[in-house]
């Protein structure tokens, strides 16, 4: 995701008029929309796992309160996508959805029926 550069090229492109790739990605265009709200995600993150989240933001809200625990708390204003879903399970015990609360409870329903498959 990190570019060291780019070289233009000539390719007659068309799209709608109205179009606006920006808009398109905040609305989580790329990640299979579960639904076209966007959310008010807070969860808490091992810092040595999520520090990339401070060069890399997951949007332009986004606030980041450093704990004394080697944690630290963000809060950002995210599109319900399922990849960021499937990011978040990717970092299993290394973050904790504290907000929205359906969000936390999805988690926790798949990680549980993750773990009853290896019982």
């Amino acid at each position: 995701h990190r570019f060291d550069s780019a070289q233009l090229i000539n390719i007659d492109l068309s799209y709608p008029d109205d179009f606006d790739l920006k808009e398109y990605v905040e609305k989580g265009g790329f990640g299979i929309l579960n639904s076209d709200k966007i959310i008010i995600f807070v969860g808490r993150f091992q810092l040595k796992q999520g520090q990339h989240l401070f060069e890399t933001p997951l949007s332009s809200d986004q606030v980041v309160t450093m704990e004394a625990d080697g944690w630290f708390t963000l809060k950002a204003s995210v599109p319900d996508t399922m990849y960021f879903r499937w990011w978040l399970l990717s970092l299993g015990d290394k973050v904790e959805v504290l907000e929205p609360n359906w969000l936390k409870d999805k988690i926790v329903e798949t990680t549980r029926h993750t773990l009853s498959l290896y019982e």
